[in-house]
């Protein structure tokens, strides 16, 4: 695929602390939001992320209790609320519950 895009531009927006979002034209799903990290919140999910293996693809995104406190406090929309609760379902072995409180606190003061 090839795409026009104004790099530039982007990077315009991007120090201008606002995020971009990519996406395939007409389709709203997938899609990738691209930000610059504004404070410590974000360089610790830079810098605590988790690996997914896809086939023989790595995608990297940051740890799901960051994902759930994001998702419930900060988005909050009844797709984020349900996204948020099926990471609880799929990986509640697994989460640390102090850690999304910890999250939130910290969004909270943002």
């Amino acid at each position: 695929m090839i795409f026009n895009i104004d790099l530039n531009e982007i990077y315009d927006i991007l120090i201008s602390k606002q995020s971009v979002r990519f996406a395939v034209k007409d389709i709203v799903s997938p899609n990738a939001e691209i930000k610059f990290s504004r404070d410590d919140l974000d360089l610790g999910a830079l810098n605590n992320k988790i690996k997914i293996q896809i086939n023989h693809n790595i995608l990297n995104t940051s740890i799901l209790e960051l994902q759930i406190a994001y998702k419930e406090l900060i988005l909050g929309s009844n797709k984020d609320l349900e996204d948020a609760e099926h990471i609880r379902r799929v990986c509640s072995e697994n989460l640390n519950m102090t850690l999304i409180n910890e999250y939130k606190k910290k969004l909270r003061l943002r």
